[in-house]
């Protein structure tokens, strides 16, 4: 808790403490949704892509509310960098609106992503081993494999870990682009 805390202090500013609770759950909802997928027979639900991506559209844009409710029509600063010629404010609001919306999209695809190769590594893993159990090849020859599967299951548990952390991070510093402070 201590360290989304700091997050938010760090990137953002103390105004936006407040949004604890918020990056705390998403935080955890991620991670424990993450670890579900390494108990045997479950799937990780932050494999759908299609779940990933609702909750970064759905956090994105409600950071977009709280951006217009506190800062009301400045808000839109954010999409016109200063120094803009008139000729090209259409353009440059059309690109900064598309990097908010690929920022979303690429939140919640990094997400899935990572975790459907880790996943498929760990089965195809799995596989060999056990293909090569029932075809009779001898426990001490396995020895090895099985090592490599503990390492594996391992670095899935860290990458668990850290996608749920870069997901509430990147969350963070979206709520600091739109600070203004």
């Amino acid at each position: 808790m201590r360290s989304i805390l700091l997050m938010i202090e760090n990137f953002a500013t103390k105004n936006y403490s407040l949004y604890l609770p918020l990056f705390y759950t998403i935080f955890h909802l991620i991670l424990f949704a993450n670890l579900l997928g390494i108990i045997p027979y479950s799937t990780t639900p932050t494999v759908e892509i299609i779940m990933t991506l609702s909750i970064s559209l759905t956090l994105i844009l409600g950071i977009l509310l709280v951006g217009f409710l506190t800062h009301r029509l400045r808000l839109f600063a954010i999409f016109l960098p200063s120094g803009t010629p008139i000729g090209l404010v259409p353009l440059m609001v059309f690109l900064e609106i598309f990097g908010i919306l690929t920022k979303a999209i690429s939140l919640g695809l990094r997400l899935a992503i990572n975790l459907i190769t880790g996943h498929l590594l760990l089965k195809v893993i799995i596989g060999f081993i056990w293909s090569a159990y029932i075809n009779g090849t001898s426990v001490f020859i396995l020895v090895l494999p099985l090592i490599l599967l503990t390492v594996f299951i391992c670095l899935e548990i860290l990458i668990a870990y850290l996608q749920a952390y870069i997901f509430t991070f990147i969350s963070i510093l979206t709520l600091k682009d739109i600070s203004f402070e």
